[in-house]
């Protein structure tokens, strides 16, 4: 509560709608030169269809940046991290889908290629999701997809679709 305490003493309270108050507080951190906390207060005291809580529910949310004021504003701040966790959660997917939470070799060499081929991999698998399911394909009852611009495609030697298209990689 101390840091909504800071706020009503700044008088420093937004009304979003009824029942819901936020502040924006900025201060530089003495024992750190170069250095700003920017903390985001939220008070609710009802939900958005107005139920009323028992108790306010404070929530906190706080970024610590070496960026100047003069060069990015508190707002700009936390839209600058508010993309961090989804930078953060597909370096976790490229680690732990692909198996790569530790690093086979003690060469650098090795494991740069061992990444770009991980990144070549994990790259066509996140673009083949959204392409498999896109708008246009249809099922046939033997569970094969297809679509309206496959219909050059035939089937190979052992039975496997493919396409009169070229890749070049």
């Amino acid at each position: 509560m101390a840091w909504a305490d800071e706020a009503q003493a700044q008088k420093a309270w937004t009304l979003d709608r009824d029942g819901k108050m936020e502040a924006v507080l900025s201060e530089e951190l003495p024992d750190e030169p170069g250095l700003r906390r920017i903390v985001r207060v939220t008070v609710r005291t009802s939900d958005a269809s107005n139920q009323l809580y028992l108790e306010p529910d404070v929530s906190v949310k706080g970024w610590i940046t070496s960026l100047p004021a003069a060069v990015a504003s508190e707002q700009q701040i936390m839209a600058l991290y508010s993309d961090h966790v989804t930078s953060e959660q597909f370096h976790s997917e490229f680690k732990t889908d692909l198996g790569l939470n530790r690093l086979p070799s003690g060469k650098f060499n090795t494991n740069n290629l061992v990444m770009a081929f991980a990144t070549l991999g994990y790259n066509l698998l996140r673009w083949m999701g959204p392409e498999a399911h896109r708008p246009g394909r249809t099922s046939t009852p033997s569970g094969k997809t297809s679509s309206p611009e496959d219909s050059d495609a035939g089937a190979d030697d052992h039975g496997l679709p493919h396409s009169s298209r070229q890749w070049l990689l």
